[in-house]
């Protein structure tokens, strides 16, 4: 007895059914159940919260060193007759235990304000900070170095720092800026100052402008944005500097520095500029340019290759010895070469995209970290997915944005959130 075509495609039909019941019930609960369609999309694994610790205010970057993790906050309003401090300084453990404090107190100004505390750095067993002040007709502070496992003050010196110093060959970075007597005095500059002792080392010009970014040094060489404007030094206060021609303070750095070599021709600079070998990364408005990073031997550089973005490119660049990582404010990371493509405009390796405004990329072993103004910190894979666009692998969900960097150490995850908070996570 032959069967009918009808028949045959029912019995095809419910073999293929059965074929494919049988596969979901058998297949672990991450694994893709083909259905004519392959789909290799797995679902980032979700992070959990180790733990939450209640800040003054917004974090700042943390950074790490000797085992402690370093970061600041400043109290956004300050309750009048308020006996608490302004602004801390905070070392915790690794697992998130308060190890020591600096706190600020606030200046009998009507309102009374905190003390403007920028995000630490360490280097050499010292964690450094730089805080400013501000009243009816004066804006200064200093540059504050304590012993990183003891919270011991070691010396305060220099002007205040206004974004996040940098270490770098014994020498202490940062930019700075002083006003006084009803704005008849105002300067802005960066500063270098003897890392161990607080000692003025030099500063560069003032009338350059307003650094816009932090410094970043590398090869003896120091890398100032100022606006639209890259502007490289001698970062031991040598070439290119002279005697300071301000006789009174705040001018009393010993040499005033000119740059060796610039570029004015860039959109406003918010990050830090990144050395990767011999290449110099910076992040301009809707651009990532890189140069040579000891220059071309002329005052004036064009970048060897650029490359352009979804959005504007507002963080630091990071990088391994082969790829570099920028985020843009429209919720997109670039992975770039280091070594550019040959040609003077480059595209990206790969890109991942996810929703809100990014943070600066963090990497740390297989792994680049990037935080999201949706309270989210995503990973993507290093190496990306061998697709153009790539998924993030794993989410660290927190209570509010994510404003800054966040910092890996010894498999734990450290991010601050606008909410005043620190999240400690463990990472798998």
């Amino acid at each position: 007895m032959r069967s009918s075509p009808r028949a045959a495609v029912a019995l095809t039909c419910v073999a293929m059914l059965t074929t494919l019941l049988a596969t979901a019930l058998t297949a672990s609960p991450g694994d893709a159940v083909s259905t004519g369609h392959v789909n290799t999309v797995k679902k980032p694994i979700t992070l959990t919260s180790q733990r939450r610790i209640n800040l003054v205010g917004p974090g700042s970057a943390a950074v790490t060193s000797n085992g402690l993790v370093f970061l600041s906050a400043v109290r956004p309003t300050i309750p009048k007759g308020s006996k608490e401090p302004g602004s801390v300084l905070y070392a915790f453990s690794r697992n998130g235990t308060l190890v020591w404090h600096a706190s600020y107190a606030t200046f009998p100004t009507v309102p009374p304000v905190p003390a403007y505390l920028t995000a630490p750095a360490a280097g050499g067993g010292i964690v450094y900070v730089g805080w400013n002040r501000e009243s009816a007709d004066q804006y200064d502070g200093a540059m504050d170095a304590f012993h990183a496992t003891t919270g011991k003050l070691i010396f305060q010196g220099g002007q205040g720092g206004t974004s996040a110093p940098t270490v770098a060959g014994g020498t202490l970075y940062s930019n700075w800026q002083f006003i006084c007597c009803m704005g008849e005095q105002d300067a802005e500059a960066t500063q270098g100052l003897n890392a161990a002792t607080g000692d003025a080392v030099f500063t560069t010009d003032p009338g350059l402008g307003t650094p816009t970014s932090p410094a970043a040094a590398a090869g003896g060489l120091l890398y100032v944005a100022t606006g639209g404007t890259l502007n490289v030094f001698d970062a031991l206060g040598h070439t290119g500097c002279g005697p300071p021609p301000y006789p009174s303070p705040p001018f009393s750095y010993p040499s005033y520095c000119a740059p060796l070599w610039s570029d004015s021709a860039l959109g406003t600079i918010t990050g830090t500029p990144r050395i990767v070998g011999g290449t110099l990364f910076v992040g301009a408005a809707d651009d990532l340019y890189a140069y040579p990073a000891s220059g071309c031997g002329a005052p004036q550089c064009m970048p060897a290759w650029t490359a352009s973005a979804n959005g504007p490119l507002t963080t630091s660049a990071t990088s391994t010895a082969k790829l570099v990582f920028i985020a843009s404010h429209k919720g997109t990371l670039y992975a770039f070469s280091v070594a550019g493509c040959g040609h003077s405009t480059c595209s990206p390796i790969w890109t991942g995209s996810v929703r809100g405004a990014l943070t600066a990329p963090t990497i740390s072993r297989a792994t680049v970290y990037v935080g999201s103004s949706k309270g989210v910190v995503y990973g993507f894979n290093l190496a990306g997915c061998s697709k153009p666009t790539c998924s993030p692998t794993l989410e660290a969900h927190v209570r509010a944005p994510v404003a800054n960097a966040s910092v890996v150490d010894d498999g734990h995850l450290f991010v601050t959130d606008t909410a005043h908070t620190l999240h400690v996570f463990r990472l798998p």
